[in-house]
């Protein structure tokens, strides 16, 4: 017989079977357990080396995909004092415009600051920069 620890920590897992044993004392599975480890045997760790260092390099993977999705999202932008800047340029322009050309001039720059901006509200809530 052998067992392995479960990997949320609270009971063991039989291999023979992969019967999932909770600590449990009124439990007779658990209590053979018990009288397994008490013979001297020790129980395989919940995680293999192997599933150590894939976990590891799940976590690796993700925080570069994360470090690379704010960079994207940071060199997509411009800086707040543009957006800012390009409003009221835009707000100025269209109170001073006297042609249909002018105030779209006027618009089209707007369009421009707000489909960056919608592009990384997108990024943001689709987790994906399609």
């Amino acid at each position: 017989m052998a067992y392995k620890r479960q990997k949320d920590g609270v009971g063991v897992i039989r291999l023979v079977d992969m019967a999932s044993i909770p600590e449990c004392p009124d439990n007779v599975d658990w209590q053979e357990y018990l009288a397994w480890k008490a013979a001297g045997n020790t129980p395989e760790p919940a995680f293999t080396p192997e599933e150590i260092q894939a976990e590891a390099a799940a976590t690796a993977a993700e925080a570069e995909r994360i470090q690379a999705r704010a960079t994207d999202i940071s060199a997509a932008l411009p800086d707040w004092a543009t957006v800012v800047a390009r409003f009221d340029q835009g707000t100025a322009a269209l109170a001073n415009a006297t042609t249909i050309a002018a105030v779209k001039a006027v618009l089209q720059g707007l369009i421009d600051v707000n489909r960056k901006l919608a592009r990384v509200v997108y990024w943001l809530a689709k987790d994906r920069a399609d």
